[in-house]
């Protein structure tokens, strides 16, 4: 079993500044860890305001737009490593497993 968290942002910058290149930490943040992940795909639904994500895993793990691309079309989370950010649209589903 693997760990990866899911960090969602929903605006970016300051407000002087709102799509700036970086997250901006706030009370809209919201957390996710999932300390139970393995090598069957499994999902995470993003709420309707988030445009940005951070991800890391303790392990190397997938993630993809779709359960069917987390065997082809993935981004690859590499373990213990930085944070990777993504910008998303809001509401859009993403799967996640274990690269093993």
């Amino acid at each position: 079993m693997g760990t990866i968290v899911f960090e969602q942002y929903t605006r970016a910058g300051s407000a002087a500044q709102t799509e700036a290149p970086i997250p901006k930490l706030d009370k809209s943040l919201i957390r996710t860890e999932d300390a139970t992940t393995s090598t069957t795909a499994e999902s995470i639904t993003l709420n309707a305001d988030t445009k940005i994500i951070r991800v890391y895993g303790v392990e190397k793990h997938r993630i993809a737009l779709t359960s069917a691309d987390t065997a082809a079309n993935f981004a690859t989370i590499y373990a213990a490593a930085t944070p990777t950010e993504y910008g998303v649209n809001g509401g859009e589903t993403i799967y996640y497993r274990l690269d093993a």
